[in-house]
């Protein structure tokens, strides 16, 4: 099975699949990030093609059986590590990320093989951002 993972920095997911056995090609937008995903993939002897690219202009024509997209979000749900959260942020935000994981969704349906899954998840508690 062939799998992109649309926004995967650190990479514990994309890890995660090649460990089952898939095929993965791991994108996201920032290179630092994924420079430590390739770390951790050589440390765990794992394997997975990597791709630092914006996801909304990437230009690949390949369609994927499955695509696991962990959208942008204001990690509300990370809450318990982190109780600084809500002093740290006012929720202005917020509401930029919706029209943004809206577009993340649309791409990464593009993206899709007939009959392949998307799976979009978030860390965030907000009815709008599941």
């Amino acid at each position: 099975i062939w799998v992109l993972d649309l926004c995967a920095a650190p990479g514990g997911k994309t890890m995660q699949l090649a460990a089952a056995g898939a095929q993965v090609t791991a994108l996201d937008i920032s290179g630092q990030r994924m420079a430590r995903l390739e770390e951790n993939l050589a440390r765990t002897e794992l394997e997975a093609e990597l791709v630092v690219a914006d996801a909304l202009d990437w230009g690949d024509d390949r369609r994927f059986d499955a695509i696991l997209l962990d959208a942008p979000c204001s990690a509300t749900g990370t809450i318990r590590r982190h109780p600084d959260l809500p002093l740290a942020k006012d929720g202005a935000s917020v509401k930029p990320l919706f029209p943004l994981q809206s577009a993340l969704i649309d791409r990464a349906l593009g993206l899709l093989a007939p009959g392949g899954r998307l799976i979009f998840c978030t860390c965030s508690l907000l009815p709008e951002e599941g």
